[in-house]
């Protein structure tokens, strides 16, 4: 008997997309009432013309943002300290977060300390103990395609209290407004293309390839694996290439918004390796994902069939298992082939660092992996 379909599905975050998107953010700011945001950047994009432009639009409407451009590509609790420090200093009110994930990520996290007056963002993690009470409001406007911060719940951020890198997750976190601009994307260098774009590629496929059905989740991640396999390869190559980087940005924010709901599966195993070896997410999602992948394929024909779709596979007389391994096979060489090398080469780690690894990813997923199974998992990641 088929099992009945149950599922949730929301997003309360107003997406605005497309070229020149970034022309609202005064509007929305002035709704949201931010009339003193702490605008959270980098120190590359706070000297760009896009926040450049940003500014003269807010100011147009009378707000009068403090920019702080300290974010790093890795975040910890002491850069949300001291942006916290800043925050109150400035006497803000809510926030933009103008960057890639981490930018968004920090400003989410501050948002939460803010709220409930406290100093330790370890605590709000999952398993510190501390419960969120709720965070001021947030635009995003992302300026990279992968994390699809934009439209989800959780920052994420290192503890060097723990050494765990984990995320915070509350509904208050979701941001008023995505303000999602593919021109914004032009500038960014081709290993970041590549990083981040991979990352949002590993949300669509984690998130896809579970073993349920949610009808919405399914078809994003779906559409938006699709999207990356038509066009991250371009967007590498040529970064001006404007309908690949529409096509990036429409990808990351779809592959979120149905992670957010849907879930993930081998992002554990990429945060264990960033949190030892701290080689760039997008990186470490890509050795997780080709393992994984390979590792699920006995369970998730199903789902692995369809990812040939996504790759442009005719899948004509196949049988499912066959589809499912040429689904597989696709997906996987498309990791390699746009640039992501084995998992020792590309960041550092070892076989002999599996038992470790193997331990953080159990004690920080919020799947419930066995000991088993981490391990066997890692042995197939350390197979590239």
């Amino acid at each position: 008997m088929a099992r009945e379909l149950h599922f949730d599905f929301r997003i309360p975050t107003n997406i605005v997309f497309g070229v020149g998107s970034l022309d609202t953010i005064g509007v929305h700011a002035k709704h949201a009432g931010l009339e003193k945001p702490l605008l959270v950047t980098d120190s590359v994009v706070g000297k760009s013309a896009g926040v450049k432009r940003a500014l003269d639009l807010l100011a147009k409407e009378g707000i009068k943002p403090v920019v702080w451009d300290e974010i790093n590509s890795e975040p910890t609790d002491k850069t949300i300290v001291n942006g916290l420090g800043i925050y109150r200093a400035k006497g803000c009110r809510g926030f933009i977060g103008f960057g890639g994930g981490s930018s968004m990520d920090t400003a989410k996290n501050i948002g939460i300390l803010a709220e409930a007056g406290d100093d330790d963002p370890t605590a709000y993690m999952r398993g510190g103990g501390k419960t969120p009470v709720g965070c001021p409001p947030l635009i995003a406007v992302p300026t990279s395609a992968g994390t699809g911060s934009e439209v989800t719940s959780v920052g994420v951020f290192t503890s060097t209290a723990t050494g765990h890198k984990m995320g915070v997750k509350h509904p208050s976190m979701f941001a008023k407004v995505a303000i999602c601009d593919p021109s914004l994307m032009v500038s960014m260098p081709p290993a970041v293309t590549l990083a981040t774009g991979i990352d949002a590629l590993s949300h669509a496929t984690e998130c896809f390839t579970r073993e349920r059905e949610h009808p919405f989740c399914d078809t994003l991640a779906l559409q938006a694996i699709k999207l990356i396999a038509d066009n991250l390869k371009t967007a590498v190559k040529n970064g001006s290439d404007i309908k690949a980087r529409e096509g990036m940005a429409l990808a990351a924010t779809m592959a979120g918004t149905a992670f957010e709901i849907g879930g993930l599966q081998f992002h554990s195993f990429a945060q264990a390796i960033g949190a030892k070896y701290h080689a760039p997410h997008g990186t470490t999602c890509g050795v997780a994902l080709r393992g994984g992948l390979r590792y699920i394929l006995p369970k998730a024909t199903a789902k692995l069939a369809r990812l040939c779709w996504a790759f442009g596979i005719d899948t004509t007389g196949m049988s499912e298992p066959e589809a499912a391994a040429r689904g597989v096979e696709a997906a996987t060489a498309f990791i390699t082939d746009v640039g992501i090398g084995g998992v020792t080469k590309a960041t550092g780690a070892t076989r002999e660092d599996i038992p470790w690894l193997a331990k953080e990813t159990v004690e920080t997923s919020a799947v419930p992996w066995s000991m088993e199974d981490a391990t066997g998992l890692w042995e197939e990641i350390f197979r590239d």
